[in-house]
């Protein structure tokens, strides 16, 4: 193993350093995890001892879900229907009412558990130092070690150094442990003795390891995690257990608690040993570049191979294996990829996060007041799912976009593997969904009873929306590591990748926000309508954040041109390298073939509009041809129900068309560039249409910008799956991703179709003039 680290590291290995590390996100879904499981814990809790007033309320909000529900509302429209669920309000809120003497219980949950971690934390230093007998290492005794000790400081930029104590009489390997800006080291004797002595490059390796820990800043957030599991088991899993046995609950409703308990805790545990293993790897990562070389370092961990592997091989584990670790040292690629228990971890915590906190906004309804009711209705039902899944898919956008830049510098695919990281994010969070519903079948004590058909409506709502959520998560994912290739050239020749990353999580939250926000007006806006809503006033509201999106999916990357433009003959930054520089050859986003394409398209679908609207003046023949194109959209349309759609389809299929075309193609980007000629062809043919179709003596503004907008809106929307089903056809294709100018053949041809369109556009605007 160790001669394949020396061979592997021939090709530099990658800094995961400078990006955000998985140790602060492993970290942060324990914390939420645990908040989150202890409030459920402590409402369970006064459950248990309080059975009238938790009959009360299961009686109370089962009656609410059978209105709901109620199938009579099938047969109504949707403004019927929805005035009818607001009659609901008064109930509403008189079932939420019951849910406010838990709280207090809940909150102190909360507090209690935070409380004990926070002191186990800060007496932990101390407690170590007394019960192991640890005492401070003197500067003279032995002779050599603290001098020694000060100068692996000095190379890990530690000022001021951590303390070095020791026990002459103890063994084993060094452990750095401690609270913020008080850290500690403590050594052995027989590590001094077998190690700093007689092996002095591995005592290097070693300690360096050690400090790295402080450098890492993952000390605090170690024993800050033993903390909060001890606090968590002690203060929330005990009690409940004691109750959930001697309450005097129903066979059937303490074996649903046990397993709930025991579940949750599980996950918790669970989550607490990946913080602790994950954080190995880096240090390891950390202490081989200092060492100048992993040769040192893996030699250490060959040497403790044997003790790690008599581990049970588990989640369980507080310690990664000594193979894992030595894999990970010679090729750090893992360290960038987003794991999928990762993006199943962020999925499920986002689900667990808005459903307590929906609890706690719902326990503050104040009773009879229907106006209340609808504020909290809607910050239980979008206020708090978007604040959460901002910073959930913040998080999911670091972890995508580490491994696109990773697997572009390694000369790989940065879409594939890590774009599935979407759907597994979207199950993460319907994961939590489903053990609510496996709750309602159950019957637990404190759930509503819901009929067999309802509970099959829930079922089936949840599962379109699970298909929907893992389609658009999936394509989101898809679109951050395209952008992340796009930006890697930026990134690497920048002072710290921070910059490139921060951008692209920003724009796709930005985006996530504004689709999601829109969302809900446009649905609020469609169900005011009632029986006067139209298919056509649904894409018209659809089509803003759409139009936006299209253009934004490839604009961004484009944008990255610009950024790097001024360091484009620079080498690589030190950083982004552990070892030696490598000279990199980066893909580099080019639309210019995109952009014709979807201009000769758009061009193409205006002069067809212009031969329509001035066949007159041509022979009868070549008239009756184009007529006859026409009238078979018409016939098709007309059997649809709507005319207008005669108008539509060519719109949709030119832009469909346009966008497999371009997408057709090998490389990273070739969705993006269907996409880029899909939308530029919707802006031609809106400019068309506008000009040729719906200028006339009695068109007005809003009419016409809503004409635009329909237009724009419905090439965009075909220009996305066109784009998906071309870049899949490009991936099994030989065509390369060529970045070759455009022909002159190419630009003959645009210019001669514009001229003539234009020349049409003149005209038609003569005639309305």
């Amino acid at each position: 193993m160790l001669q394949s680290v020396t061979t592997n590291t021939r090709r530099p290995r990658l800094n995961p350093l400078p990006f955000p590390s998985d140790i602060a996100l492993r970290f942060d879904l324990l914390i939420v995890l645990i908040v989150c499981v202890s409030i459920q814990f402590y409402g369970h809790f006064w459950e248990s001892l309080h059975v009238e007033a938790t009959e009360k309320l299961v009686a109370c909000a089962s009656d609410m879900f059978a209105g709901v529900f109620d199938p009579r509302l099938l047969t109504r429209d949707v403004l019927s229907a929805s005035e009818m669920r607001v009659q609901f309000a008064p109930q509403f809120a008189h079932c939420m009412a019951l849910l406010r003497p838990q709280m207090a219980w809940k909150v102190a949950g909360i507090v209690a558990t935070l409380a004990l971690a926070g002191v186990f934390y800060w007496r932990f230093p101390a407690w170590k130092l007394k019960s192991q007998r640890l005492v401070p290492i003197a500067k003279d005794d032995p002779p050599g070690l603290f001098d020694a000790l000060i100068a692996l400081c000095g190379e890990a930029q530690l000022n001021p150094p951590p303390a070095f104590v020791w026990n002459p009489l103890a063994t084993g390997l060094p452990v750095t442990f401690g609270r913020r800006r008080d850290y500690y080291v403590a050594l052995s004797g027989a590590f001094v003795a077998n190690y700093f002595y007689a092996d002095r490059a591995a005592f290097r390796a070693i300690v360096l390891h050690e400090l790295a820990h402080i450098r890492n800043r993952d000390i605090d957030k170690t024993f800050m995690t033993i903390a909060a599991c001890f606090a968590f088991v002690t203060v929330s899993v005990v009690p409940l257990l004691g109750v959930t046995l001697f309450a005097g609950h129903a066979l059937r409703d303490t074996a649903w608690l046990l397993a709930k308990t025991g579940l949750w805790s599980a996950l918790v545990l669970l989550s607490g040993a990946s913080v602790l293993r994950v954080r190995e790897f880096y240090a390891d990562v950390q202490a081989s570049q200092w060492d100048g070389s992993p040769v040192h370092v893996d030699r250490v961990l060959a040497r403790m191979r044997d003790d790690s592997n008599k581990r049970a091989r588990t989640f369980l584990s507080l310690h990664p294996r000594g193979d894992a670790r030595r894999a990970v040292l010679a090729d750090t690629t893992p360290l960038f990829r987003l794991g999928k228990w990762d993006a199943l971890g962020i999925g499920f915590g986002a689900g667990v996060v808005i459903e307590t906190m929906n609890g706690l906004v719902l326990g503050l309804v104040p009773g009879e007041a229907q106006a209340a009711v609808l504020r909290v209705t809607i910050i239980a039902s979008a206020v708090v799912p978007l604040a959460v899944m901002i910073f959930a898919i913040g998080a999911l956008t670091t972890g995508v976009w580490r491994g696109a830049y990773a697997a572009v510098l390694n000369g790989r695919d940065p879409v594939k593997g890590t774009a599935a990281a979407g759907a597994v994010f979207a199950l993460g969070y319907f994961v939590n969904q489903m053990l609510l519903g496996a709750g309602l079948l159950w019957g637990g004590p404190a759930q509503p009873r819901m009929t067999a058909d309802t509970l099959t409506t829930v079922l089936e709502v949840h599962a379109v929306a699970l298909v929907l959520a893992a389609i658009g998560c999936w394509m989101i994912c898809d679109w951050i590591a395209r952008s992340a290739a796009a930006w890697t050239g930026v990134a690497v020749r920048s002072r710290s990748p921070l910059f490139a990353l921060r951008l692209t999580s920003a724009v796709s939250i930005a985006g996530v926000a504004g689709m999601f926000a829109w969302g809900t007006f446009a649905s609020m806006s469609i169900v005011t309508l009632g029986p006067h809503q139209t298919f056509y006033t649904s894409l018209v509201m659809a089509a803003p954040p759409v139009v936006i999106a299209a253009f934004g999916s490839w604009l961004f990357p484009w944008a990255s041109r610009w950024f790097g433009r001024a360091r484009r003959e620079l080498a690589p930054s030190s950083w982004v390298f552990l070892d030696d520089a490598f000279r990199l050859r980066l893909p580099e986003f080019r639309p210019g073939r995109a952009l014709s394409t979807g201009i000769i398209a758009g061009l193409v679908f205006c002069l067809w509009i212009e031969l329509l609207r001035f066949r007159r003046f041509l022979p009868h023949d070549a008239e009756s041809t184009i007529y006859a194109t026409f009238s078979a959209l018409l016939h098709v349309a007309q059997r649809a129900g709507e005319s207008g759609f005669a108008i539509v389809m060519p719109i949709a299929l030119t832009a469909a068309l346009a966008a497999l075309i371009a997408a057709s193609r090998r490389g990273a980007f070739n969705a993006l560039y269907g996409v880029c000629a899909g939308s530029i062809a919707g802006a031609v043919m809106s400019v068309g249409g506008l000009v040729t179709i719906d200028l006339n003596a009695q068109s007005t503004f809003e009419s016409s910008m809503t004409s635009v907008l329909l237009y724009l809106g419905v090439a965009s929307l075909a220009a996305l799956p066109a784009s998906m089903i071309g870049a899949l056809a490009g991936r099994l294709g030989r065509s390369s991703d060529g970045h070759d100018r455009l022909s002159m053949v190419r630009k003959a041809v645009v210019a001669m179709l514009g001229i003539v369109v234009i020349a049409g556009w003149i005209k038609s605007l003569s005639d309305v003039i």
